[in-house]
């Protein structure tokens, strides 16, 4: 296995009642607190997918963290997706899509699957 997804939290999960959400927020910090000097040791690599600057700041600076620490490792890719749909990368990428069109003057012609596919969050993974 040389990828691994945790569905950490999704995107319609803001309408939870707060308590709950604040307890998932949480969870990231609390997990990576524990396991962050494993994951070193075992070559880790942890990256995110997801709108991760809605997120609360405690919640951003572990997972900055444990992203910094483990930039170098070679192993196994743990992926958290937090603060991600998929819907909502399809709406945030087809946008982007757009914007990117419309400023150099492109049209539609120039969209296939590898163009959408830069553009998704996903696009480094398989």
């Amino acid at each position: 296995v040389k990828y691994l997804t945790l569905y950490a939290f999704s995107t319609e999960n803001w309408s939870r009642p707060e308590s709950e959400v604040n307890y998932i927020m949480n969870l990231p910090v609390n997990f990576l607190k524990t396991f962050l000097p494993e994951l070193i040791e075992k070559n880790v690599k942890v990256e995110t997918i997801g709108f991760t600057d809605k997120l609360p700041k405690s919640t951003i600076e572990a997972i900055n963290n444990a992203k910094e620490k483990t930039a170098n490792n070679t192993g196994l890719k743990l992926i958290f997706a937090i603060n991600y749909g998929g819907r909502a990368e399809l709406v945030h990428s087809i946008k982007n899509m757009f914007d990117e069109l419309h400023q150099q003057g492109l049209n539609s012609d120039i969209i296939e699957e590898t163009y959408i596919n830069n553009h998704l969050m996903t696009k480094d993974y398989p």
